[in-house]
């Protein structure tokens, strides 16, 4: 017999909120946050070459006490172990459980609002409340061995959403495990968990671009929350709301949620399923080393900066101290020197009156910081900046008048 996909086996989880998902916020928050959010929503290319190689060529070995599958794919070895599942989903589950007493499965699913007792271990999804209800088919369809019969669930599956709403671990890599060997020698056997076993293959293969041929997994739509609504005979419309452990759960990441990158891609995923963050370093001005800025003062901000025709260039208040007043003449006693260091003075005063404003507008630079050495100024005419308002003639006829000014009160 011919093996065959079975399209609603395995699908892709919907957890996406919208107009259509008003009232099941709460759950999709909490499969958000769970361990297995990651199988629920992972979407790899599947080649139907390699899936139909691994279950033609698919058999159970056991070496050194573990048990594990062993097929050809490309005429290269794939080995599939408890453990192999464990890291390609992702799923931390290596401490957990995978079965509970009878009594406590059914005192469990009473507490969920199921309202079908019964001694049976085989369940009704059209016994629970909505959210409930979305809970129980998206672990159905998504992530249990199932194909067929989507109202009714095994204790299994039961044991899954137990552990789930209780904050108990369930062992999904064994449960996937010992699924995928029942299939091997099953007279019903199938393409089992394409997916799953596509992730498997890809991370012990790397290459597989000369597969061509794509089996594309079907996904759950906005539709299934209308269908989670409808009320199944003979339930009680009783809301039974979803467990304080799991409200707190997804309150708590809700904080995380603007900083989590979500790397389950449309069409594939990342290898390892990191998602490198590449922060952008922004230059500053110490780039430049050849302006240093000054760092006694913050810089103004620029809706503050007057016009160039509003700003009148103000001698710093250490250079006005140093100004002799137009009424006050050097005293005769003084000897030369004192006209020397005046003349350096009033050279100082006029470079510093003859810088625009345009410094005003560049205030992370050095030109804004007056030199305390008056001895560094001898030579800075040379390297004033010329602009139109103010040119080196300018400054020299200045010079030429303030030096004769000094000679005239040395000779005095």
């Amino acid at each position: 017999m011919a093996l065959t996909f079975a399209d609603t086996h395995n699908i892709i989880a919907y957890l996406t909120k919208s107009d259509a998902s008003e009232g099941f916020d709460q759950i999709i928050d909490f499969l958000n946050a769970s361990l297995i959010k990651y199988a629920l929503t992972v979407n790899p290319n599947i080649y139907v070459s390699c899936i139909k190689q691994f279950w033609t060529s698919v058999s159970v070995k056991k070496v050194n006490d573990v048990t594990r599958l062993q097929a050809l794919v490309d005429k290269k070895k794939v080995i599939i172990t408890e453990a192999t599942i464990r890291d390609a989903l992702r799923l931390d589950d290596a401490e957990s459980i995978d079965c509970l007493p009878n009594e406590e499965i059914f005192i469990e699913l009473s507490r969920m609002g199921y309202e079908k007792p019964s001694t049976k271990l085989t369940f009704y999804k059209a016994f629970f409340s909505p959210q409930w209800k979305f809970l129980i088919h998206t672990i159905l369809q998504c992530l249990s061995a199932k194909r067929t019969s989507w109202n009714e669930f095994s204790s299994s599956m039961a044991l899954v959403v137990i552990c789930l709403s209780t904050g108990r671990k369930f062992n999904f890599s064994k449960y996937i495990f010992d699924s995928l060997m029942r299939n091997v020698d099953s007279s019903t056997k199938f393409y089992m968990y394409p997916r799953f076993l596509q992730l498997m293959i890809r991370a012990q293969f790397g290459d597989l671009s000369l597969h061509t041929t794509k089996y594309s997994s079907l996904a759950l739509i906005q539709k299934v929350f209308a269908n989670m609504i409808r009320v199944g005979k003979g339930f009680s419309r009783v809301d039974t709301p979803l467990f304080e452990g799991m409200i707190v759960a997804q309150q708590a990441d809700e904080g995380a949620d603007a900083v989590n990158v979500d790397n389950v891609l449309a069409n594939d995923v990342v290898a390892k399923g990191d998602v490198s963050v590449v922060v952008d370093d922004v230059p500053t001005a110490v780039d430049e080393p050849s302006i240093p800025s000054p760092t006694t003062q913050p810089p103004t901000p620029s809706q503050d900066l007057p016009s160039t025709s509003q700003v009148h260039p103000t001698p710093p208040p250490s250079l006005i101290a140093q100004l002799p007043s137009p009424q006050q003449h050097p005293q005769p006693s003084h000897d030369a020197d004192i006209s020397m260091d005046l003349l350096y003075t009033l050279l100082e005063t006029c470079i510093t009156l003859t810088r625009r404003v345009g410094t005003a507008q560049r205030v992370d630079t050095s030109d804004d910081t007056v030199m305390d050495d008056v001895s560094k100024q001898r030579g800075i005419i040379a390297n004033i900046d010329v602009d139109e308002d103010v040119t080196l003639k300018d400054v020299a006829d200045i010079a030429k008048e303030v030096a004769v000014d000094a000679k005239e009160s040395a000779e005095v």
